[in-house]
Order: C-alpha cells, then structure tokens, then sequence
C-alpha cells in the first residue's frame, strides 16, 4: 500500500560525557519527527545516537528500520549563559571567552577562529569593538568593552578532523553576545525629540519652547540588586523650568523662560546612599 506516515525517533544515545542518556530526553531534540525529513535539533551533544524510522501504510502495516548517526562537535562557549550570552556590568572592561565545543571520542580540535560579527553601541554608534586572540590554535578570546554600553556579537570557529574518516576536517561556528551593561545609578528618559544640532546646540542636547510639558522618568534607574528606591529628587539649574512634582519617580518639565539648562536627578536608596 502506499505510505501514510512517517514516524522518527531517537532510540538510544551514548555521549562521551556522562555516558548513556534515555531515549526519551535526547527524543526531544528532534523537529519534524512526523515528516519524511526530520532534524536533530537543540538538547543533544556531541556522541552516537541510533534512529529509528516506522513507516505507516494503507493496508495497516508498520516497517521500522534504525540508523547510526555520529555527532562529531556541537559547538559552545564556557562563558555563556543558557540564553547565549555573557554579561558585563560597567566599569569592568573586557570578557574573557572560551571556546568549549563538546567533542566525539572520533574528533580533535584543528583550529580555533574568533571574530566580532555585529556591534551595537548604546551611546557610541560606529565604534569597534578590540578582539584579543593569540593564536589559532588558543580556544581563548578576550573582548574589550571600550565601547561602553551595548551588545556585542562575537562568532566562534571551530575545526576538527575526524580520527575515523582519514583526518576529514570539519568547521562548525556559532556565536555569543557579550552585553554590556551601564551601572546602577539614575537614568532620565525623556519624551522630549533631541535637537537637530546647530550653533551652540549638542547633538545629544533637547529643545523645547516656553509653557510646553515634557515627560521625564526615572523607572529605569537602578541601585543594584541590595537595596531599592525609597526617594526621587528632581532639580534643574538654572531656573529655566519648574517640575509639576520634583519627587515622583515620573513627572512632567515645562519651560518658563528661554536659554539652556541641566536637569539633575538624584536618587536615594533603601541604604541611605545618594546618586546623581
């Protein structure tokens, strides 16, 4: 009869680190199992896997058959969390990465090739990032975060040859991010659009006129993971504007005469600790 269905499955699997694991936790890295083509997906390492394929048809009958698969390397970064990434708060300065790809009893690692593939500079747009690698042959690679605050996407390179195919090398990569985090301490968003530059006006600068309300926030201000917010302080200088409510974490800013201005916000937190 012909065939209505296919049906794969991940029968047994014997990974170099901790030995044997069940059917059913490495079944689970398997996508399409119902389709003729399936793939093996995240939750598996590097390791031997035997796959089973039934194969359903129109006049009731079931054939299986069961394949070996080799997983030679899956790729890794020590460093990195579950979610890919590796996080710096300010003012630390550079991270250190290290490749750590899980490997078959069958490979060993030819190469290793760092690269910095995407920056995203928060308040530096344009900077590069300095990558540090010593040699092809080191798993290590050091980041600077002299760009400040941001995400950084760093790809790792791995070849390998493969000790039961002649030496056949292999090249797998994938990436971590290394976020950079600016620290604790008052944050002021405002509602206001930056000026378009000009004489005298900073880029960064906003502009205003006479009597119109502009939003500011401090909500995303923080003191660290020990203490909290107990106070908000708004002040500007000089006395160009007036806040609606100079101690609410939210409020809103009006002009009341022309020139230019700072806008200071000061926070005071569960430990008695003033920032500005």
């Amino acid at each position: 009869g012909a065939i209505t269905g296919w049906h794969w499955a991940i029968v047994a699997a014997n990974v170099r680190a901790g030995g044997p694991v069940g059917a059913a936790a490495a079944d689970a890295g398997i996508e399409d199992r119902d389709s003729v083509t399936a793939y093996l997906v995240g939750g598996y390492t590097a390791g031997e896997y035997t796959l089973r394929l039934a194969v359903d048809a129109t006049n009731a009958v079931t054939l299986s058959s069961t394949t070996q698969v080799r997983v030679l390397m899956v790729i890794g970064v020590a460093e990195a969390s579950a979610a890919g990434e590796v996080v710096l708060v300010s003012p630390a300065t550079e991270a250190t990465l290290t490749a750590a790809p899980a490997l078959h009893a069958d490979a060993s690692v030819v190469k290793y090739e760092w690269a910095v593939e995407d920056v995203a500079a928060l308040n530096n747009p344009g900077c590069t990032v300095p990558l540090s690698v010593t040699s092809s042959t080191t798993d290590a690679a050091t980041v600077a975060s002299t760009c400040g605050p941001g995400r950084y996407t760093v790809r790792s390179t791995v070849t390998i040859a493969d000790s039961a195919n002649g030496g056949a090398e292999y090249t797998e990569s994938g990436t971590v991010v290394v976020v950079v985090r600016a620290p604790p301490g008052p944050v002021i968003t405002l509602s206001a659009t930056p000026a378009a530059g000009g004489s005298g006006v900073a880029v960064a600068d906003y502009a205003t006129v006479k009597g119109r309300a502009i939003a500011v926030s401090a909500l995303d201000s923080t003191v660290g993971s020990t203490s909290t917010i107990v106070a908000y302080q708004w002040t500007v200088s000089p006395a160009l504007m007036t806040f609606d409510d100079a101690t609410a974490a939210e409020t809103y800013v009006r002009a009341v005469t022309g020139g230019v201005c700072t806008i200071t916000l000061a926070l005071t937190d569960s430990h008695g600790e003033t920032r500005a």
